[in-house]
């Protein structure tokens, strides 16, 4: 498991691009998700895969 690739996505924030901003987050669009993870996908598509299931549950990514 890329237990590291992934423990730097979420230092790097990603996981809050879709949480509102009202709620502390970065408020993105479900575009702006799909163009952070287009370049993760590009090195890593296991990891891009691995991180799927989250913005299903939070982002209906």
């Amino acid at each position: 498991m890329p237990y590291e690739a992934v423990a730097r996505i979420v230092k790097a924030g990603l996981f809050t691009v879709r949480i509102p901003t009202r709620f502390g987050g970065a408020g993105g669009s479900v575009k702006d998700a799909i163009a952070l993870l287009i370049p993760i996908a590009s090195v890593d598509s296991n990891v891009a895969q691995a991180l799927r299931p989250h913005f299903d549950l939070v982002g209906g990514c």
